[in-house]
This record gives structure tokens, sequence and C-alpha cells, in this order.
């Protein structure tokens, strides 16, 4: 209730907060004329005076309390995105990528979800450094993120391993994924001559009707360990996963050198 509350008299903008400002005074100066005819049955002083004693007392703390709901209703957002939001790459986090995609797949009627993970990562950290590590993860981010498009969703899931889900993604399409996914990128930095070079694995999965994400990410996943253990650098689709007893329900898209 409390809450309903707050946010009913929380402002966005100046004109919402004249608008609620005004509606509010107006109720102050009908309650003050109820409570002040109840007491004795006649006002005490003349109403437009009562109006306007009642404006100017009432009209600062007004303006103070609309104030205060304002910054905190602005700070109760900013806590919440920071809540679902990964501190070092600024992609949604697991539980954000997880509510986000469950609420579109209740109405998706196609798609695609991938799961992605960084190849030789642990030993980019123990190369390197985790500094290192991070700058790495942060460029590797920044390469998905120049993947998607308006509707689609990406998210740093955990540690090096990042999601996908594609709302309208056919199978056809996954060849210029896996070829704009699985590319090779060169990072350079300022003490080293040589870039370290660093390659994504990914596993695919085509979206049906009524499928929760957990399932489908449990099914890129099985693709995706498929994608590592057939040499890395490369996307899996589990799709065709009765096809082939060899791998297990895994076929790949294309392999990268």
């Amino acid at each position: 209730m409390l809450n309903r509350i707050f946010n009913l008299l929380a402002v966005h903008s100046l004109s919402e907060g004249v608008l609620k400002g005004t509606l509010i005074m107006m109720l102050a100066i009908v309650l003050h004329f109820a409570v002040d005819y109840g007491l004795d049955g006649h006002l005490w002083m003349p109403p437009v005076d009562l109006a306007l004693t009642t404006v100017l007392v009432g009209s600062p703390f007004l303006v103070l309390m609309l104030t205060a709901l304002a910054h905190f209703k602005r700070l109760e957002l900013r806590f919440f995105n920071l809540s679902r939001t990964d501190p070092l790459t600024g992609l949604p986090n697991r539980q954000a990528f997880f509510d986000e995609a469950a609420n579109r797949l209740e109405q998706a009627r196609g798609g695609a979800v991938l799961l992605v993970d960084v190849d030789h990562f642990k030993q980019i950290n123990d190369t390197y450094g985790h500094s290192t590590g991070d700058h790495c993860l942060t460029v590797v981010a920044d390469h998905l993120r120049a993947m998607t498009r308006a509707d689609d969703l990406v998210a740093r899931i955990g540690g090096e391993e990042f999601a996908f889900y594609f709302p309208a993604l056919s199978a056809q399409a996954m060849h210029s994924i896996e070829e704009r996914l699985c590319k090779t990128l060169d990072i350079q930095l300022a003490d080293m001559m040589d870039p370290i070079k660093i390659t994504v694995s990914a596993g695919a999965v085509m979206v049906a009707s009524g499928q929760e994400i957990e399932t489908l990410l449990a099914r890129a996943d099985e693709a995706l360990y498929r994608a590592k253990r057939s040499g890395r650098a490369r996307l899996r689709m589990w799709s065709d996963c009765q096809n082939d007893p060899r791998q297990h329900g895994v076929l790949t898209v294309n392999s990268a050198a």
C-alpha cells in the first residue's frame, strides 16, 4: 500500500509535478474547509482568506515533499538498474537476462538462444593477470553488443559466459551469425608487442512455442560443450540432436580455423 502511494505521488516531470501539486493543494483546501466548518458549524474566516492561508502555509511543504519523492524515485530506479547490470561490462546480468527472456518467450513464435563462452579464458588470466582478463571481457562484451539489433538481448550471465536471445532469427541466418561471432579478436595492450588473440565458442538452439528459458539454455549449453570439444572458435546447434549419434545430437554449422 505504501509503495502504491509512493508511486502515485512521485513525479517524473515538471508538468506532472505542477498537476499533482495543484490537485493535492485543492484537496488540502477542501479538507481545511471541512475541518474548519465542522468544529462549530461556521467558518472562522472568509472562504477566500481560508484558501489563501492554506496555499501560503502548505505550498513550501508540498514542494519539499514532491521534490523529495522525485529524488527518491530516481534513486530507486537507479538502484534497480544497478542490481540488473553487470558492473564490468555494462551488459544485463544473469537475473535480468532470465527475467527479460522469460517475458519475451511467452509471446515468442521463433528466434534463437545462444550461449557464448570465451575460449581458454583461464589461460589468459593465469598468463596476463585478472586485470587483463577483465579488459578482454569488456572487449568481448563490446563485440557481442555490436551484433545486436534493437529487439535482441545480450547479457553476461557469469564469468566468461554470455547469452543471446534473438527473437527474430532463422536457422538459415546462423551461418552469418557464426562468421561474425567467432572471428578472432586482436586485443592490443600498451605494454605488449603482440596482441592477445581472443575467440569464443557458442551453442545455439532454435526457439519453439512454449519453451522455457532454462530449457533453452540447457540445450544451448550442450551444444556449446560440443563446440568446445570439436576445436573451439565455432558455433554448434542443438536442433539436429537426433541425427548424429556420434555427436549426441549436436551438429556444426560451420567450422572456423
